[in-house]
């Protein structure tokens, strides 16, 4: 990666389409102040050997939403194209790598959209650099970098109020990093919500000590997603994690300072959703596998279980008025009755998954979602919760046999049999399995997360799929 940096520090000539002033005659009866014209640029144009990056459209150097970055002339043997913005509050991309993303395949030319709303207003430098045809960062260095200064210059906003939205929560998952087109998408899923889930940092491998960045890095892009979410009639819902390696495991786990780093956390997080005056606020999504964290000794998990629910929630109210969320990654039936194992004291909605499913089973998929919905009923009215969200289904092909919990074999069932998400098998058993959950069981659900992570509710696969979706979805009342 070092040898990028090297690249990017090249000198760049930028060129463009720099048009020299026109002198307008005086016959021509204009008033002296507008003698002088001048043609401004309407995109940035760089280029050095080998390498052509244009960034369009823009205002001389001035550039504001959605904006362009291609490159229009690329080094022999490229294969992929990363880009990078660099600037103030942004971590080197020694140290992140290309943080913006990648093209990989030059067949329609390289280039990346860039929704400049994720930044605040300032002045940066877009970088894009050339690789050959094998992942950055895996040894052969690039085959050439460009580097071309913008400024952002978007509309100063201001946080809006929420508006009232009741159960059933239809909740479309966002994008910080293209705010824009995630309201686009909410739109046309017919959303009630939009959902915006933020990775503030990671565990402590040595004491399980949450190691976390304030909202005004890690949720950068976030304000103002919220914000546009409100001003199109879209409530919302903020949830923070954290994000770990594969299979990591806590090696000397400090009971007190896992609870109070990421107490801390939640509560910066919490204040983040009050100013923002986002609708719903997540509190450890998933904190029952949250308390199982990975250790070498043993963990007493009910009563961790007990102490993260209590505690956070108590935290958040601090700092937080609004609605607030507690999630589960899948109960039993048998711990219903361990009404200590679940003092959500001032949660408002239990929020479930149902992951890993396979879709030939369609009857027995239902069949269990109505029993998670049932057990989740049965622990809201032990703890005074009135309402139940389903946050998570993840449905997969026939053929594919994984344990969810088993990271390195879904990862490795994601990158090698991705193609089996496109069969005609496949897509018929998911939507029937789709249409049948939206009238049969989700009018027992106070709300849903349309669009996880990895999750079934994509619709661009086809129109038929989505236009039928989207009508099931609208009957949900």
């Amino acid at each position: 990666m070092k040898k990028i940096i090297l690249l990017l520090i090249l000198l760049i000539a930028v060129s463009g389409c720099v048009k020299q002033a026109e002198e307008i005659s005086e016959e021509n009866g204009l008033p002296a102040e507008q003698k002088v014209q001048l043609i401004v640029k309407t995109q940035i144009k760089v280029s050095a050997t080998g390498m052509e990056m244009i960034i369009s459209p823009s205002k001389d150097n001035v550039v504001k939403g959605i904006i362009t970055i291609t490159v229009t002339k690329a080094p022999t043997d490229t294969g992929m194209v990363a880009f990078a913005i660099i600037g103030p509050g942004i971590e080197s991309i020694e140290k992140t790598g290309p943080n913006l993303g990648f093209d990989g395949d030059g067949s329609d030319g390289w280039s990346f959209e860039f929704d400049t709303n994720t930044y605040p207003n300032n002045i940066y430098s877009i970088a894009t650099i050339a690789f050959p045809s094998i992942t950055p960062g895996g040894g052969a260095p690039p085959l050439g970098a460009l580097q071309a200064k913008i400024e952002i210059r978007n509309e100063e906003f201001s946080p809006v109020e929420s508006p009232l939205i009741t159960a059933p929560y239809k909740i479309m998952s966002g994008s910080c990093k293209n705010p824009l087109k995630s309201i686009e998408e909410a739109k046309r899923a017919h959303a009630t919500a939009i959902g915006v889930n933020i990775i503030s940092g990671s565990t402590n491998e040595e004491d399980g000590a949450a190691i976390w960045e304030p909202p005004e890095k890690a949720a950068r892009g976030c304000a103002k997603l919220i914000a546009l979410a409100h001003e199109n009639s879209f409530g919302t819902v903020l949830t923070t994690g954290l994000a770990n390696e594969e299979q990591f495991i806590v090696k000397n786990f400090n009971r007190d300072k896992f609870i109070q780093t990421n107490k801390e956390m939640i509560k910066a997080y919490a204040s983040f959703a009050q100013q923002n005056k986002v609708s719903m606020f997540t509190i450890a999504n998933e904190i029952d596998s949250f308390a199982g964290i990975r250790t070498v000794q043993a963990v007493d998990r009910t009563k961790l279980t007990y102490d993260i629910s209590k505690e956070f929630i108590a935290e958040a109210r601090k700092a937080y008025g609004g609605k607030i969320i507690i999630g589960l990654a899948g109960v039993e039936a048998d711990e219903v009755g361990v009404s200590h194992y679940y003092p959500f004291e001032g949660a408002n909605i239990i929020c479930f998954s149902a992951n890993a499913m396979p879709d030939d089973t369609i009857e027995a998929n239902l069949q269990l979602i109505r029993n998670l919905t049932i057990i989740m009923k049965e622990i809201g009215q032990k703890v005074g919760i009135q309402e139940v969200m389903l946050c998570e289904i993840s449905i997969l092909p026939s053929e594919i046999q994984v344990d969810p919990t088993d990271t390195e074999a879904w990862v490795k069932m994601q990158r090698e049999q991705q193609a089996l998400f496109n069969t005609a098998s496949y897509k018929k058993n998911r939507d029937e399995f789709f249409h049948r959950f939206l009238i049969e069981v989700a009018p027992e659900l106070s709300g849903m997360t349309l669009a996880p992570s990895g999750g079934p509710f994509s619709l661009k696969e086809d129109e038929l799929s989505e236009s039928t979706f989207i009508e099931d979805l609208d009957n949900w009342k």
